[in-house]
């Protein structure tokens, strides 16, 4: 159930939003997310809205310092996602990026009030397959991934419509 500030920043309109898968040591770093399902968590990859005039490649870079406090480089352009149901509909690019410093520390989005976001972590394999038994908890693309590293085999344009 999607918290009613979530509806009223987001919904009822088409977003663009971008991405940023970032590994390392065969860790993907993952932020888990309250207020936008039943169990209040969701574990997705850093990102957010692009602003108007805003390239996609800087937006991921400053999403990232925004929400992780980490400096990221793209290093290139993965795939898109779109997510439509019946309240929200985002168009999601991914890229891949590469890890250049700063300190892993939760962020906040600035878009909202209250912040949403719980934890940053690097997440790998094994908690990912745990993760994987309760795949509502995860981004939609996730669905697409039988393992972590399957992401970066994924490309073109994949979507969940609900």
């Amino acid at each position: 159930m999607l918290s009613a500030e979530m509806v009223s920043t987001y919904g009822q309109r088409t977003r663009l939003r971008v991405m940023g898968l970032c590994w390392q040591n065969e860790r993907l770093l993952l932020l888990n997310m309250g207020g936008l399902n039943a169990e209040n968590t969701l574990w997705i990859p850093p990102g957010g809205g692009v602003n108007f005039g805003e390239a996609a490649a800087q937006a991921v870079v400053r999403e990232f310092k925004e929400e992780t406090g980490l400096d990221v480089s793209v290093s290139r352009f993965c795939f898109a996602y779109e997510f439509i149901n019946p309240v929200l509909h985002a168009l999601e690019l991914f890229f891949e990026v590469a890890l250049q410093g700063g300190e892993l520390t939760l962020g906040k989005d600035p878009e909202t009030t209250q912040n949403f976001l719980k934890t940053a972590e690097w997440i790998d394999e094994t908690v990912f397959q745990e993760l994987k038994t309760s795949p509502h908890l995860l981004h939609g693309i996730f669905s697409h991934c039988s393992s972590l590293r399957d992401l970066q085999r994924l490309k073109g344009l994949l979507c969940s419509i609900n």
